[in-house]
């Protein structure tokens, strides 16, 4: 319910939107906030700078960026002194407009709905609620009911995370930096029902924004069937609303036959995402990858036949400048192999090295260069340019960059 005023003192403009699943505050038509319907700040656009918040209180600045070389997308996380500032400066200006519309010191503009103004005032002040300390404090609340929620895919960033496992059971792969120091555990049926119940309280009002269900953490599809049916009973029946539920899976340590992925899809699986990240078998064992690409084809068919779609995670840049032909040749080989079509998603996930990892020292010890961003993005295109899909329809193709992700 939109409400247009004036205010008095500033000559500002403010515009508040209560909407079904979140509210948006705007001053003089910028800056734009974006914030949850507990108050909890999303996203603030100031500009030519864009902020993301997550539970954790982490805050990303995401912003373009020219070069001589063209346009570019720059992150980078704000901390310390400059991310109080940020969040004290946001939490000010909603302070401000909620005590002009309870102090009356306001102008309407046009005519808005009957108790739309004390609606805005409402969630004004569950804003108004959250500065940098309140948010300090939420933060510690998230940890004790999460572990680290360390990734997610793309079109799952607004999901409701249920953390049925902790970790991951291979956690050896030499890229990934995720899980480490997180040993596996699959919780029991009891513990599931209590995380269920504290994460219910944690977000109260905000569960509208969080339409679907993901099941972390790594790899919980391979917790055994009969305690994952249990799992996916108590998440749909304290979720009946959700539009689905969704994890990743290890296409290399996750052995179900097609009538166990039928069992979890008639429980709402909607996709798992598989990081599959070649098809060269060379590339797999630098990426300390157990099996092979044929397994992995193996267990998506699987998928395919119980009833679930896929989201295949193909990695650019592993290999560097060594193996830039290789893997697009067979990972074009392996990716037209596989019965990919709608409801199906094909993301490219750029390298993002870490010193000190074990890919870092395998590469330097093979003399492997890395990739510059616009040859990944080339290797992309080369993959892309290679695929032809058997079926009459295609997957979505879509960009998987970890440096993106908040939850």
């Amino acid at each position: 319910m939109p409400v247009r005023v004036l205010l008095k003192e500033t000559g500002e403009e403010g515009f508040v939107n209560v909407k079904a699943s979140s509210i948006s505050v705007t001053l003089n038509r910028v800056p734009v906030f974006t914030f949850d319907l507990e108050g909890r700040l999303l996203f603030a656009y100031m500009g030519d700078r864009t902020f993301a918040r997550g539970l954790d209180n982490r805050v990303l600045e995401k912003r373009g960026e020219w070069t001589v070389f063209g346009r570019h997308r720059v992150r980078r996380e704000v901390e310390g002194e400059e991310k109080r500032a940020l969040l004290n400066g946001i939490h000010r200006r909603i302070e401000r407009v909620l005590q002009a519309l309870q102090a009356g010191a306001i102008i309407p503009l046009g005519e808005p709905a009957p108790d739309a103004l004390s609606q805005a005032a409402r969630a004004l002040k569950k804003i108004a609620s959250y500065d940098h300390e309140a948010l300090e404090a939420d933060r510690r609340r998230f940890f004790s009911i999460y572990k680290p929620v360390t990734i997610l895919p793309p079109d799952q960033y607004l999901t409701l995370v249920l953390q049925a496992t902790e970790g991951c059971p291979y956690n050896q792969c030499s890229f990934c930096h995720f899980y480490k120091g997180r040993p596996f555990r699959v919780k029991t049926e009891e513990e599931f029902k209590q995380h269920i119940l504290a994460v219910k309280a944690f977000f109260g009002e905000a569960l509208k924004l969080r339409r679907s269900l993901f099941l972390g953490d790594a790899n919980a599809l391979v917790a055994p069937q009969e305690r994952l049916l249990r799992f996916f009973d108590l998440a749909n029946e304290a979720f009946p609303a959700s539009t689905g539920i969704y994890a990743f899976m290890d296409a290399f340590s996750a052995r179900k036959p097609s009538k166990a992925f039928e069992a979890l899809a008639r429980r709402n699986l909607k996709r798992v995402y598989i990081g599959v990240e070649t098809g060269h078998e060379e590339l797999l064992k630098l990426l300390n990858k157990p099996g092979s690409a044929e397994e992995a084809k193996q267990v998506i068919i699987s998928l395919k036949e119980g009833g679930t779609n896929v989201g295949v995670i193909i990695m650019l840049g592993i290999g560097g400048n060594r193996y830039v032909h290789h893997h697009v040749e067979q990972t074009v080989r392996l990716l037209n192999a596989l019965p990919l079509g709608e409801g199906d998603l094909l993301y490219f996930s750029p390298l993002v090295e870490h010193p000190g990892s074990e890919y870092a020292k395998r590469a330097a010890a093979l003399g492997i260069g890395p990739l510059t961003e616009e040859e990944m993005r080339e290797q992309g295109e080369a993959i892309k340019a290679g695929l032809r899909f058997a079926g009459p329809s295609r997957p979505k193709l879509s960009t998987y960059d970890i440096r993106e992700f908040l939850y």
